[in-house]
């Protein structure tokens, strides 16, 4: 479900922080059981510009990028438990991880890295 939040001009309900439509997602999974999950997200594109199946894209290619990649990282570095803080190590470590993912896919070997 869209909606349109209307322009701030046009509307006395307020900027929202540049917000343009607000997104509800409803997605159901089933496994072994079927869960059940309501999403929610703002965007500042207009209706114009991303309309519902655009939108839909959008947010299809933000978990394609964090299943193909975050999850790859926090599941064989256990990045979400490091302890690197200090200056651009953080990003250092990110972007290494990144080459070897990227080599790992080259190499067709992983199975669990695809």
């Amino acid at each position: 479900t869209v909606v349109n939040l209307g322009r701030p001009e046009q509307d006395d309900a307020g900027d929202l922080y540049g917000c343009r439509q607000a997104i509800r997602i409803e997605r159901s999974t089933e496994t072994l059981k079927t869960d059940e999950e309501t999403c929610y997200a703002l965007t500042s594109l207009d209706p114009q510009n991303a309309g519902a199946y655009r939108l839909l894209e959008l947010v299809r290619g933000h978990w394609r990028i964090e299943n193909r990649l975050h999850y790859i990282r926090d599941f064989t570095d256990d990045e979400d438990r490091c302890r690197v803080h200090a200056g651009h190590t953080p990003r250092n470590f990110a972007c290494l991880s990144n080459i070897a993912i990227a080599i790992i896919r080259l190499d067709n070997r992983f199975d669990y890295v695809s």
